[in-house]
């Protein structure tokens, strides 16, 4: 969510974590699901006005991992 928070497409985020387009839009598409948002635009916003970053901590839905790995 951060990425596409920044701006990043969803090309562009799949080219960064090595994904597929369609994968990034599925999992974007699940996450907005489960935050009961109306759309990714409302999803990006309670995502990033959440001070704490909620039970995500403060390496986003992608976890520590990813950003030790280089991956973002």
């Amino acid at each position: 969510m951060g990425l596409l928070a920044e701006g990043h497409t969803y090309a562009q985020v799949a080219e960064r974590l090595h994904l597929s387009a369609f994968t990034v839009k599925n999992h974007t598409h699940r996450i907005i699901k489960k935050m009961k948002a109306p759309n990714r635009v409302a999803a990006i916003n309670r995502f990033m006005n959440r001070g704490d970053m909620g039970r995500f901590g403060p390496y986003g839905v992608l976890g520590v991992g990813a950003v030790m790995s280089g991956a973002v």
